[in-house]
């Protein structure tokens, strides 16, 4: 064991580690595209049929009818790839491979910021560059794809701007605001980084003007971005609209037949919310949610832990999504997906193990050497859970934990068995919120 370890130290402070990861992270998700041609259904054919009215000037919508059932982001990134290359669904795919290739280096730059450690920075790089869930997102079309490389980017840029420069929150504002036309719960995100700006900041002190011109400038980035579809949408619907399906998704959560994960309506349920627009639909969702959990209130309570069952029990649904059992795979396409849904759970359960151990015992470790254990990652992460204690759990939604579990993951695999703590790189690390 302790040779495998030093050959792991020895491997990650290769000068050439990073290049040949991006480029394994590359080859991996290019071979499974090849390999696997999934065709787009239920969200990711959403997102592909509006790419294309956007592609072919038709506008965002169905037909002459604006949409906003949800953002913006990734149909429009689409339909950008679609006019250099072409509409198919290879050359979305092939975007897909490039932004979750640009998502590994990502990672690498968050973690080594978070733990002020290149090893754990490398190490997070070449987990997620073998991570088996997102290998098997990559064939799908699905707005993580470029939702993820955004969040992560912008978390980093959030972070160096707390420390290192206040404006650094523009380009930090630019990359979370487009994040989230993808997923809206993302937006707040880099409010809880400036939230914990004075903690981000140790050991050295943020004063209030600056901590306010990063505020300002992080404000100024997400306006830049999210205000012309906010603006669009109240032009079309008289509100503010930033997406409309909160109310829905409220609804698939709070009614007579909800089991804390995705429900399809009932017919009484589809007839219930009446026959307006999209906004008005939205809206009507949004009360009979709301009236149901004042009439069961405990029903908060009993759900939660079904919920979090079906946002956090599995990681496979990347090869689900694939097709396994779909009548147009070979036996040897069934095989690959099947064994990858098997090491697709192994390494999640490593990767939870590995990220509990890391909050459990880093804590003490880092104390008595003097630094202070980054708890920014699970703030985050326990915002992303506290959402679906309000909605509903799927594999799907826990995509924003994973990026921090890894981190965690790395941190805990160089830093507990190191008996010297600090990085050969950086001697003089400080710790971080």
């Amino acid at each position: 064991m302790a040779r495998l370890r030093n050959a792991l130290f020895v491997a990650l402070k290769w000068k050439y580690f990073i290049p040949a990861t991006l480029a394994l992270a590359f080859i991996l998700r290019l071979l499974w595209v090849l390999t696997f041609d999934a065709r787009p259904e239920s969200d990711f054919l959403w997102y592909y049929t509006k790419a294309i009215n956007l592609t072919q000037g038709h506008g965002f919508g169905d037909g002459d009818i604006p949409t906003a059932y949800n953002p913006i982001g990734y149909p429009l990134f689409l339909s950008l790839v679609f006019r250099v290359f072409g509409i198919s669904v290879f050359a979305a795919q092939i975007a897909n491979v490039v932004t979750q290739t640009f998502l590994v280096y990502a990672i690498y730059l968050l973690g080594r910021e978070v733990f002020h450690s290149r090893l754990v920075g490398r190490m997070a790089m070449l987990l997620l560059a073998i991570y088996p869930n997102g290998i098997a997102y990559t064939s799908l079309l699905a707005n993580e794809s470029l939702y993820l490389p955004l969040y992560v980017i912008g978390c980093w840029l959030m972070i160096r701007s707390i420390r290192v420069n206040p404006w650094m929150a523009l380009p930090a504002g630019l990359c979370i605001g487009y994040s989230s036309l993808c997923k809206p719960q993302g937006l707040l995100v880099a409010f809880i980084i400036l939230l914990f700006a004075i903690k981000i900041a140790a050991p050295h002190k943020i004063t209030f003007p600056r901590w306010l011109l990063t505020g300002v400038a992080l404000c100024l980035g997400l306006a830049i971005v999210t205000g012309p579809w906010v603006w669009r949408n109240y032009q079309i619907w008289g509100h503010p609209v930033f997406n409309n399906t909160m109310g829905i998704n409220m609804y698939l959560a709070h009614n007579p037949i909800a089991t804390g994960g995705y429900v399809v309506m009932t017919p009484e349920m589809i007839k219930a919310l009446g026959n307006g627009n999209e906004y008005e639909v939205d809206q009507q969702a949004r009360k009979l949610a709301i009236d149901y959990i004042k009439r069961n209130p405990s029903e908060l309570i009993t759900l939660a832990s079904a919920r979090l069952m079906y946002l956090l029990s599995v990681d496979f649904d990347g090869a689900i999504w694939n097709g396994p059992f779909s009548p147009d795979k070979t036996p040897i396409q069934v095989a690959i997906l099947i064994n990858a849904m098997i090491v697709a759970s192994y390494f999640y359960l490593m990767i939870t193990i590995l990220s509990i151990l890391a909050v459990i015992y880093l804590p003490f470790k880092m104390r008595l050497r003097k630094y202070t254990f980054p708890t920014i990652g699970i703030w985050i992460c326990l915002y992303f859970t506290g959402i679906i204690l309000v909605y509903y759990g799927m594999p799907r939604y826990h995509a924003p934990l994973i990026p921090w579990m890894i981190i965690y993951s790395a941190a805990a695999l160089m830093l507990i068995p190191k008996k010297k703590f600090a990085s050969d790189e950086e001697k003089t690390a400080e710790g971080v919120a």
